[in-house]
């Protein structure tokens, strides 16, 4: 099974999940520090092992060390920290809705002031020329 077959089991199809994300993971290459905090966040907050979610980041964004580095530390960060809220943001796969990464002794499911309509969903127009590749 591949790495996006095991990833889309545990969250959905990549067709549901934000356009940002499928972009940031099949479209730019060498990702970016806040990039890297985006995917880290997505994958962490939906609870894909960290192990997974870095895979899935090699094998279609060719990070850099230090964006790896980085995406470990940031998901170690959100584990162990307790009494912080609001570190980072990311879409709960499970309802849609964007919510907050809060520190281990708070809800995780606070929501973000967000209109849920205003999330892009899917590859949409912006893929047209990119979609050759079948994912």
């Amino acid at each position: 099974m591949s790495i996006l077959s095991f990833i889309e089991e545990k969250i959905g199809s990549v067709n549901n999940w934000p356009q940002d994300i499928i972009r940031y993971l099949f479209y730019i290459r060498r990702p970016t520090n806040s990039v890297t905090v985006k995917l880290a966040a997505f994958s962490y907050g939906n609870k894909i092992p960290r192990d997974s979610a870095l895979e899935l980041l090699e094998e279609y964004s060719n990070p850099s060390l230090r964006c790896e580095e980085l995406f470990c530390e940031k998901c170690d960060v959100w584990r162990t920290c307790e009494g912080q809220i609001h570190m980072y943001q990311y879409l709960n796969m499970n309802i849609g809705r964007m919510v907050y990464i809060n520190g281990s002794d708070h809800d995780q499911l606070v929501l973000v002031d967000a209109d849920p309509n205003d999330i892009k969903i899917g590859f949409g127009d912006f893929f047209q020329t990119f979609l050759g590749k079948e994912y």
